[in-house]
């Protein structure tokens, strides 16, 4: 009793343009990820006037292959619709910590540190922590804003009472950021039960309703 989803029916819910290709960008939002964190790198170096060499290429493009292969298992690029601000806050942290203490680790390790500079090292950390949270708040903020719109909402179903019903919908109009909008449902009385009829017909019912 309560919400369903119209894929637990064996139906598809009608979407948008961001549900459709929800994927690819994703796909797009991480390679920009990626390759933020070697343009950093490089701007950082245009900025402090330090030399490009082998050793910025290479720390460019371990970052870009990092950031690749982590940021994707890191589940930064799946729905964040009930997910809060501290969790995603969490995960672009241990991103970023990563980032900073495998590239330390590595100078360290293999004598390096020496070849560049700190001001140039902290430049880069910084602003690519910048840019990650950045990115990554002003999406989730403009996809909030856009659900509050009417706009990349989810459509589902509703089985309970009346009156379990009519509190629902006053709790998602409370939280429209969400995006979730009741468009079939199956009520019935508080004091009675559904009859087998009905329950049989849920699955029409759902299909009409989307």
């Amino acid at each position: 009793i309560g919400l369903i989803e119209p894929k637990s029916l064996g139906l598809q819910a009608p979407g948008g343009i961001l549900r459709r290709y929800a994927r690819d960008l994703g796909f797009v939002q991480r390679c920009l990820d990626s390759g933020a964190a070697a343009a950093s790198l490089w701007l950082v170096s245009i900025a402090t006037q330090a030399p490009w060499t082998n050793l910025e290429r290479v720390l460019a493009l371990y970052a870009a292959m990092y950031i690749a292969v982590l940021a994707r298992r890191s589940g930064l690029y799946g729905s964040f619709r009930y997910i809060s601000l501290w969790s995603l806050l969490r995960r672009l942290g241990m991103l970023w910590l990563g980032l900073i203490g495998s590239v330390t680790l590595g100078l360290f390790l293999f004598k390096l540190s020496s070849q560049l500079s700190r001001e140039q090292t902290l430049c880069w950390f910084a602003m690519y922590g910048v840019y990650l949270a950045t990115s990554h708040l002003a999406s989730r903020y403009a996809l909030r804003r856009l659900r509050e719109h009417g706009r990349n909402t989810r459509c589902d179903g509703y089985i309970g009472t009346y009156e379990g019903l009519a509190k629902l919908q006053a709790q998602l109009g409370r939280a429209n950021w969400l995006g979730h909008t009741v468009r079939a449902e199956l009520c019935w009385p508080e004091h009675l039960l559904p009859n087998t009829e009905d329950i049989r017909s849920l699955r029409s019912r759902f299909k009409q309703g989307l």
